[in-house]
């Protein structure tokens, strides 16, 4: 719940023909006279403890270069890989640029510029150390053409580095937020359908055992589910319906880029209140729904005579629940608002009505 505001300075002494490798940008280097090397490296930003890292091993650095959201930098991206998978890390690699340019275009510009960006071939899966991310997945692109354990922990230097929670009961902040950047950047390469397909991939997922936050001072282990990431992301997904696009993103763009403590410790409180201002909404039905209950909102649908056609009427099971629902009537595609937690609306007598046959809400129909 604290980070050190000024940033570390690190060094590392390691036998020569290694190379060490640590958070921060690299000062020096320095020959030691018993065989070993000593490397420094400072990090000029606020950091947390569980993110400081070592790496070392007998590295190779791959690079590439980013332009930046704008293209007006040129900055090295270095992948530090073993000598034995150069070749595969070559390949991988090479999305690291449009990886950054994408999430920057989305939660601004990659928040470290100062220090570096790189990414160490790490023993274990993965993990987003704060300029020097662990990988060590496959090097493997899934069916939407990227490296999804790489573009993971690489959102989290937004979502967990940049910003991060003060507690981790709101562990969901890093992970769900990092996980539908997944999401985004389907989106925002290959379009909305494709990211509507890897989307339910992710709800097929979601476990509904415990609330996404589970009370307050937990523990990592305590609060630690694989609801934070996929439930949080379906979570952040049906905000994104509620609020419309506009609003949505501009939450978004707000909450990584406070303009007086850019790298700051939140809550979930700081998330709501500034939902709250830019929607002029309060929504405490949709956070306690989400975030507080393990069970899922459900829906149930009637129809009856009315006239020369039908009356479809929609129910939430809590009446104070008032999330609009996507419906498709006889292929066309509405919002039917829900006051009081109820909508209803007159069809042709026989009309296909369907609801949410896109995925645009977390939410599952109840029992009829």
């Amino acid at each position: 719940s604290d980070e050190p505001d000024e940033g570390m300075d690190i060094a590392l002494t390691v036998p020569q023909g290694l190379i060490g490798l640590s958070n921060g940008r690299f000062v020096s280097t320095t020959d030691n006279a018993d065989g070993t090397a000593t490397s420094s490296w400072r990090v000029s930003y606020p950091i947390n403890n569980y993110l400081v890292t070592v790496n070392i091993a007998p590295y190779v650095p791959i690079e590439e270069r980013y332009r930046g959201v704008d293209g007006s930098l040129d900055v090295p991206l270095t992948f530090w890989s073993l000598p034995e998978s150069v070749a595969s890390a070559r390949v991988m690699w090479r999305q690291m640029p449009r990886i950054l340019e994408v999430l920057g275009r989305r939660f601004g510009e990659y928040p470290f510029l100062d220090d570096k960006f790189a990414v160490a071939h790490a023993p274990y899966y993965g993990m987003e150390h704060q300029t020097l991310v662990a990988y060590g997945a496959l090097f493997t692109d899934n069916a939407f053409g990227f490296d999804e354990l790489l573009l993971h922990e690489v959102a989290h230097e937004w979502w967990g580095n940049k910003v991060t929670a003060r507690d981790w009961a709101d562990f969901w902040l890093h992970e769900g937020f990092a996980t539908y950047a997944e999401a985004l950047y389907v989106h925002d390469t290959l379009g909305e359908e494709r990211s509507l397909d890897y989307l339910r991939q992710q709800r097929g997922r979601i476990r509904n055992r415990t609330p996404l936050v589970q009370g307050e001072n937990l523990s990592s282990a305590a609060a630690y589910t694989g609801d934070i990431y996929f439930k949080g992301a379906w979570v952040l997904h049906t905000l994104r319906w509620l609020l419309g696009d506009e609003v949505f993103f501009e939450a978004l763009w707000r909450f990584a880029n406070h303009p007086d403590e850019p790298y700051r410790l939140v809550a979930t409180a700081d998330l709501t209140t500034l939902v709250a201002e830019l929607s002029g909404r309060e929504l405490a039905w949709f956070w306690e729904r989400y975030l507080e209950r393990a069970d899922l909102p459900k829906w149930r649908l009637s129809r009856r005579a009315d006239g020369s056609g039908e009356r479809i009427e929609l129910a939430w099971d809590d009446a104070d629940f008032e999330l609009p629902l996507p419906i498709r009537v006889a292929g066309e595609d509405q919002r039917l608002e829900m006051p009081g937690g109820r909508g209803s609306f007159h069809v042709d007598a026989g009309a296909v009505v369907e609801v949410d046959p896109d995925g645009r809400i977390l939410a599952e129909p109840g029992v009829r």
